[in-house]
């Protein structure tokens, strides 16, 4: 659906909704590269809501999913990163949208994941082309969004091999499809402990704020993930299916101390890698770790 499918009184409230200031525009959202901001965002969120005493019994189904949620995309930033690198390094070996399709394919096992997949690969492919020839924003995610270009796109990648890697990931927009934190985690996990004495420098160097371990992000996954395995339960009173909640009560002190050490995390994290990945080029994309 686009704006010009809604009724002419759903075009008056949007209208209405788009004047005044501090203007978001959620078309610009910067593919693979916004995860770690939208987690930081959504964690924040879950701080606000557990630092007040009111209507506590009604906060915490809200305040909950956004500390669940802003665990799930941090944990998604950390595998995206990691399959960018891999399809990166995999271009001078075979460079043709067919190899590259596989490997994006063989970590989704669902057919509807790997349909999915392959729409999010040409449109990360074709965008890149866009940009690399010229094209602006809007134009460079509209115009030649097909498969037939995709061959012409590695070829500009492989053309570009000293370029800056933020370059093509800015643009990824492969969706990870999934929401049980347990294979999540499981995935991510490798990316977490090779990324941890950066991350303890970083945090030392740049924020001195109290971290999470890796046995308390583990433990935080296996308790989200088994009261809330699909990601519905957590948004209202019952679950997607009507099942009733699996946890008695919750502290939102204890809630909002968690997200806040969760922020810091995903903070300390974000600034490692970007600072990991400042040299890294489209022919060598792996981060440097100290």
């Amino acid at each position: 659906m686009t704006q010009r499918d809604l009724t002419p009184r759903a075009r008056e409230f949007l209208r209405k909704l788009q004047q005044g200031s501090n203007v978001a525009e959620p078309r610009n959202y910067p593919a693979a590269g916004g995860y770690v901001t939208l987690a930081r965002a959504t964690l924040d969120n879950a701080v606000a809501l557990c630092s007040t005493n009111r209507c506590d019994d009604f906060r915490v189904f809200s305040a909950l999913y956004s500390v669940r949620h802003g665990l799930e995309l941090w944990l998604k930033s950390l595998i995206l990163d990691v399959e960018i690198d891999r399809v990166l390094r995999a271009l001078p070996r075979d460079p043709t949208f067919g190899h590259v399709n596989e490997i994006v394919r063989r970590d989704r096992g669902d057919p509807r994941e790997q349909r999915s997949a392959e729409r999010g690969l040409v449109y990360s492919l074709c965008h890149f082309r866009n940009l690399a020839r010229g094209l602006a924003y809007p134009e460079s995610r509209e115009r030649d969004i097909d498969a037939e270009f995709c061959d012409d796109a590695i070829s500009l990648i492989r053309a570009q091999q000293i370029e800056p890697r933020y370059k093509f990931a800015c643009v990824w927009a492969v969706p990870l499809a999934g929401h049980d934190l347990a294979p999540l985690w499981a995935r991510a996990r490798g990316r977490f402990d090779d990324m941890a004495f950066n991350v303890h420098l970083h945090n030392q160097e740049c924020i001195g704020a109290e971290l999470l371990d890796e046995a308390q992000v583990a433990s935080a996954c296996e308790l989200f993930g088994a009261l809330d395995p699909s990601g519905d339960a957590f948004r209202y009173p019952s679950s997607l299916s009507g099942d009733l909640h699996r946890i008695d009560n919750v502290s939102l002190e204890a809630l909002g101390r968690f997200a806040s050490l969760l922020d810091n995390t995903v903070l300390a994290y974000g600034g490692a890698i970007d600072d990991a990945y400042q040299f890294s080029t489209l022919g060598s994309p792996l981060p440097h770790l100290r």
